[in-house]
């Protein structure tokens, strides 16, 4: 028994040995990162440094706008993180964007993901589409949607020729069919709520962004080129 314990108090002393030399050799260093920087003006026109609103329009040429109601970017602020050097530490930004409409109960949010490494080359960029809907005790949001990095997370996107409707056309786009719509609380947990869903299609062009909605009372819309 004696054995034993000396044994587990020399792997015990050993363990902490390579914990001590592991943190030695990656020492804490930090980095002063800026806001968000990566340009985005050939991505979409849902950025609110190109379209202050968007305007759709259904089969009765009914039109329906989204008003740019909010606009969030990282401040500058100081990431520390365990690396071998200043230049190895990246910094994590982000830009939100937020269209509400009078004439539906959710809002259209877009969200960049940037991770910048010295040297101004972004070493991921995420675009991320939600659909929230306004009130104060659910957030309703579609699957996280990667689009300019060519990843679809729930394999429900549907490469389409074209979607025209109303005289309006657009081609080479990809079709969101949606059945449900998660709780925003339960998002990422093992206890995943759903709902039913505002919305029946999404339909996205690159670089033109969201271009299509399908109602749930089954009436569709398209964004109007101007």
């Amino acid at each position: 028994m004696k054995l034993i314990a000396q044994l587990k108090d020399a792997n015990i002393v050993f363990l902490m040995i390579v914990i001590i030399s592991l943190a030695s050799c990656d020492p804490e260093n930090c980095r002063d990162c800026e806001t968000f920087n990566f340009d985005i003006t050939n991505w979409s026109i849902m950025d609110d440094t190109i379209a202050n609103e968007l305007k759709f329009i259904d089969e009765q040429l009914n039109e329906y706008y989204f008003e740019l109601v909010d606009s969030e970017v990282t401040e500058p602020y100081t990431e520390c993180q365990l690396a071998g050097s200043e230049e190895s530490v990246p910094c994590r930004l982000k830009k939100k964007i937020r269209y509400s409409s009078s004439n539906f109960e959710f809002d259209l949010i877009k969200t960049y993901d940037q991770i910048e490494v010295p040297g101004g080359n972004p070493a991921v960029n995420n675009c991320f589409y939600l659909i929230e809907l306004r009130n104060e005790t659910d957030h309703i949001l579609t699957p996280v949607l990667d689009l300019f990095r060519g990843i679809d997370t729930i394999n429900r996107l549907v490469p389409m020729d074209q979607y025209f409707l109303a005289n309006q056309l657009y081609t080479k786009v990809v079709s969101l069919k949606i059945d449900s719509m998660i709780v925003y609380d339960t998002y990422g947990t093992s206890n995943v709520e759903y709902v039913d869903a505002e919305l029946l299609e999404v339909v996205f062009q690159i670089p033109n962004g969201i271009v299509g909605l399908t109602l749930k009372n089954g009436s569709k819309l398209i964004l109007v080129k101007e």
